[in-house]
């Protein structure tokens, strides 16, 4: 089966992992979950050791507002050549049978460039700015992982602050609610509080993300 014609399915990111991974020198690891699919599936994404401190310090600016894009290679690139960049796709290597980062390129006469860059940069890179990432079915695996983090092989749960942090990037980001799973995004709201959930329906009304702001206001409606 051809490149083209492999089915492929939509991820986001989830969380990051901590720990050393079977046959993986990696320490951290980002993970790629599908959305809006039962069962779910993952990716693990591995960072290179030399990068563990500048990808832990990107992710939390991340997930806290702090930041818009990340800093890469790629930007010089698009500003250098007038060109945009509208997905990342990670793709079964048959070579060498492992997975490979492609990302297509844009040009200002709409031609369509595919290249390969770095996993962990391409990644990152589509992560911060909003880029759809998907992933080919062949790679995913089931997952475990919902509501929480690994931390030396232990399942912890976000705080309320890192919640409000995630959805209030994914608002940001123009994320819509069915997105996600119903109980998912419900127990999210649940975990954050009443406060914060005031608050995340304040910036979907200033924003104009009345999708959003409408989905809050049915759960408040609920309780």
């Amino acid at each position: 089966m051809s490149e083209v014609t492999k089915k492929t399915r939509p991820v986001a990111f989830s969380c990051v992992e901590l720990g050393q991974m079977e046959n993986s020198d990696s320490s951290i690891h980002l993970v790629l979950k599908t959305v809006s699919d039962e069962p779910l599936e993952e990716y693990l994404v591995p960072i290179p050791r030399r990068c563990n401190n500048e990808y832990m310090e990107v992710i939390q600016n991340m997930v806290s507002g702090k930041i818009q894009s990340a800093d890469s290679f790629l930007r010089d690139l698009l500003l250098a050549t007038d060109c945009t960049l509208s997905n990342l796709v990670i793709r079964h290597d048959s070579e060498d049978d492992d997975a490979r980062a492609e990302m297509t390129l844009m040009t200002s006469y709409m031609e369509v460039i595919p290249f390969d860059v770095p996993m962990h940069e391409g990644v990152l890179h589509a992560m911060v700015s909003g880029l759809p990432i998907l992933v080919e079915e062949e790679l995913l695996v089931p997952s475990v992982r919902r509501d929480g983090w690994m931390k030396d092989g232990v399942m912890q749960r976000r705080t309320p602050e890192t919640e409000y942090n995630i959805l209030s990037y994914e608002l940001s980001k123009g994320r819509l609610p069915e997105d996600y799973e119903a109980d998912r995004l419900t127990a999210s709201l649940d975990a954050i509080g009443e406060e914060r959930v005031s608050a995340l329906q304040r910036e979907a009304i200033e924003t104009e993300r009345y999708e959003w702001a409408q989905w809050i206001k049915e759960y408040r409606d609920k309780e």
